[in-house]
């Protein structure tokens, strides 16, 4: 269970030892995502940046696996996400690949999540390309919970036992 105990803990763990920075970033000669989609049990491993420039071919497989499947809509993603969720990834388990719970969802998709769950905003970041939930396997969430907090580029929400959150709206941290 979520306690303020681990919530002072982890605020602690972060502000006590910056691990990367978006600035990091440059020191990668080239960024690659290999994500599973949960839902649709495709894989891609896609190559989105290298040589300082994304790659329109990378990008496009990423929008395709990030896509709302339920209505077969792929929606341009920002590029942002992908950053962030390259320097989690990396952090944290580089080597494994990103269990895709859900990326872009169009509007009628969300309302009728948040009709359907809770915990589904009303004006999500996921209906404007810019939110991700996910995880990866054999990972403890705790870990990539950290890593999004330690580089401060988004919001981080904590599911337990479910996913982590990660958007480039404004920096901000809630459980769910």
């Amino acid at each position: 269970m979520f306690t303020r105990r681990f919530f002072l803990k982890t605020l602690g763990l972060v502000l006590a030892n910056p691990v990367l920075s978006f600035g990091s970033l440059l020191s990668f000669p080239e960024r690659t995502l290999k994500i599973y989609n949960l839902h649709t049990e495709e894989k891609v491993e896609a190559t989105y940046w290298a040589n300082g420039e994304y790659l329109g071919e990378g990008i496009s497989l990423l929008f395709y696996i990030f896509r709302d499947y339920r209505k077969g809509e792929v929606y341009p993603i920002d590029v942002k996400l992908f950053d962030f969720l390259f320097l989690v990834s990396q952090m944290v388990n580089p080597k494994t690949s990103i269990c895709l719970v859900s990326g872009y969802r169009s509007p009628e998709t969300n309302e009728f999540l948040r009709k359907a769950t809770s915990g589904v905003a009303s004006k999500s970041l996921h209906t404007e390309g810019k939110a991700v939930d996910f995880f990866l396997e054999d990972t403890p969430l705790e870990d990539l919970l950290k890593a999004g907090l330690n580089l401060g580029l988004g919001g981080v929400g904590y599911y337990p036992g479910r996913f982590i959150h990660l958007d480039v709206g404004r920096p901000r941290f809630w459980t769910g």
